[in-house]
């Protein structure tokens, strides 16, 4: 918002200017018309006045060029941590909160765990390069999402970790709760 109100200033302040230059040689060429010994001093005002008038242009499309930059550059950040969310919130899909476990859906239940691990892995390089504050939610959720493969691997040798199961599939979903409290965060800080 703040960043609108100065462009429309910027451009005010522009056509402004462009008005005035052109009524000026309205007057320029009137004048000139009357008293042709003022030609010379004229031209020399008027070669000035235009290139001030280049400069200030120049001046102007920079800051354009430099705001679609900006913008294009949020707009990239915002869509990673979109991203980040996303997995995040995939991974608690994932954290299938069961009390039964038939043993043809523990197969499922460890390809999920994979998948969710693998695309991890391509997420954390996202995270590292351009969320720093997220590392440290983020290795906990992915540890924990590890921890829950390696559940489900003891639990299809032995019915007994099913609890430990439960539980551990409990922390992941409290890990990307916290993972995505502090990404939210950081997209309210930074983004808007």
């Amino acid at each position: 918002m703040k960043d609108r109100f100065r462009n429309i200033g910027v451009i005010l302040f522009a056509s402004s200017l462009i008005i005035f230059i052109f009524l000026w040689l309205i007057y320029t060429i009137l004048l000139l018309e009357s008293d042709p010994q003022l030609a010379g001093a004229y031209t020399a005002t008027g070669t000035l006045l235009l290139a001030l008038v280049t400069g200030l242009l120049a001046f102007l499309t920079y800051f354009s060029v430099k705001n679609g930059y900006d913008k294009e550059r949020r707009d990239r950040k915002e869509r990673l941590l979109n991203e980040v969310i996303e997995w995040a919130l995939g991974a608690t899909k994932t954290a299938i909160f069961r009390q039964t476990i038939k043993p043809h859906e523990l197969w499922e239940t460890r390809l999920k765990y994979k998948c969710s691990i693998s695309h991890g892995k391509y997420i954390k390089r996202i995270v590292v390069a351009h969320f720093a504050r997220l590392e440290s939610s983020f290795n906990e959720v992915l540890n924990r999402l590890d921890i829950a493969l390696r559940y489900t691997q003891k639990f299809a040798e032995k019915s007994a970790i099913k609890q430990d199961l439960l539980e551990c599939e409990q922390q992941v979903a409290e890990s990307v709760e916290k993972l995505t409290e502090e990404a939210a965060k950081i997209k309210t800080e930074t983004l808007t």
